[in-house]
């Protein structure tokens, strides 16, 4: 829904379906913002967010999360990134 409603605004979206796929694409690419699922296959949000912060240090993070339980894993995931 949030890629859609992004490119729907004119956005260039690349996409995911999991945080190593991430890394490859972001490898390529410099991204304006990073939204990331707290919870992905292969590479979570937390480890994706914190390899991205290597490769592009100013990068925005925004994480999501279909689970109210994993909310509290998103502050120490950024505070080791950052």
């Amino acid at each position: 829904m949030a890629r859609q409603t992004l490119l729907s605004m004119g956005y260039r979206v690349l996409s995911a379906c999991d945080g190593q796929e991430a890394l490859r694409l972001c490898a390529q690419e410099t991204p304006a913002l990073a939204i990331l699922d707290v919870i992905m296959p292969k590479l979570g949000g937390p480890g994706t967010a914190t390899k991205l912060l290597e490769m592009h240090p100013d990068l925005p993070l925004v994480f999501t999360s279909g689970y109210s339980a994993d909310a509290t894993q998103v502050p120490d995931a950024v505070a080791k990134a950052r």
